[in-house]
């Protein structure tokens, strides 16, 4: 425990401070030939990784406070009958156990199919064993007692005080980008994935769906990164310069599989471009190096996985989320 708070604590000096003097974000951490470099240099191209190690250390805590609030709703009313929380608890499943009767609440919090875990295999509890009827017991109990933290909770007056990091602010204006969607709405959504990269291809249905929810009201920005320059990339920019940015690149990922040369044509194909420009455009250099610059660019600001979600210059943190995702959408739409 004392190491997260240790790691929290430095963490987030480095990634939220805002010192009078500035004198963290302008600390030499190293001198190159008389050259001095700052640690505000350093933080910059992993503010990405600090920003989710930050988001991580947030999750324990709150974690640990919801645990430590349930903890002390349950003292604090066990306290009013001079009771233990143990006590208090044991009392409040009895008397739900004699309302309801043992097989109501087995149905009522569906207990009757329990799963019994046995070193790295499982297997459903034998009916009417010993260690059947101790699972159930203490399942059930457990079911009982969240039940009574829950409605606790209901009847308190809770106030947490534990917040998310602040996102980083990052500018993509100046990279390749294609925009689709609303294109002078005040929200932008940038996406940056990778053709090669799984997550990406699971991930392209949900922000498939924000784009179709959202199409109307915001500007969408794709972005392509990966080590180097791949050809899924540079045909999807070959694409657009026909005009079919947005079929060619959901064809992409709709293939599910790696990319081959084979694919990229087909594609091409089924979507009727001009193949003769088709097939130029993927040979100029000047797009593979367009693509390329790019790639370094969001490595210098500290942008290294993918799929990364930015809307309006704010990281989200779980870009699998749909809901994280469009509450930021819907918050920087009504400001």
């Amino acid at each position: 425990m004392k190491f997260y708070i240790f790691v929290f604590t430095f963490l987030e000096i480095i990634f939220l401070s805002c010192s009078k003097s500035g004198k963290i974000n302008s600390e030499v951490i190293a001198r190159i030939n008389g050259e001095n470099i700052n640690s505000s240099q350093v933080n910059k191209l992993i503010q990405q990784e600090l920003y989710d190690e930050l988001n991580r250390i947030y999750d324990i805590r709150n974690k640990a406070l919801d645990s430590y609030i349930d903890l002390r709703i349950l003292q604090q009313q066990a306290e009013k009958e001079n009771l233990s929380p143990d006590e208090y608890a044991n009392k409040y499943v009895t008397r739900k156990i004699e309302t309801f009767g043992v097989d109501s609440l087995y149905n009522l919090y569906r207990l009757g199919e329990r799963i019994i875990f046995h070193d790295l295999g499982i297997s459903n509890a034998a009916k009417d064993t010993l260690g059947e009827k101790l699972t159930l017991k203490y399942n059930l109990r457990a079911c009982i007692v969240q039940e009574l933290i829950d409605s606790l909770r209901r009847d308190s007056n809770i106030s947490k005080y534990l917040y998310p990091p602040k996102k980083p602010s990052i500018d993509l204006n100046d990279l390749l980008v294609f925009y689709r969607g609303k294109t002078d709405s005040k929200v932008t959504v940038y996406i940056i994935s990778d053709f090669d990269c799984n997550k990406c291809i699971e991930s392209h249905p949900m922000y498939d769906s924000l784009y179709v929810n959202y199409g109307n009201t915001v500007k969408f920005g794709y972005i392509n990164f990966s080590t180097i320059p791949t050809l899924a990339q540079i045909a999807c920019c070959a694409a657009n310069e026909q005009g079919a940015f947005g079929e060619y690149h959901d064809s992409l990922y709709n293939q599910k599989h790696f990319i081959d040369s084979l694919s990229v044509y087909n594609i091409a194909k089924q979507i009727n471009l001009n193949m003769d420009k088709f097939q130029s455009d993927i040979r100029n250099v000047a797009i593979a190096d367009e693509v390329d610059k790019t790639i370094q660019k969001l490595i210098e600001r500290g942008i290294f996985a993918t799929p990364t979600v930015i809307v309006n210059k704010r990281l989200i943190y779980n870009s699998n989320s749909y809901d994280e995702i469009s509450h930021l959408i819907d918050m920087e739409l009504n400001r």
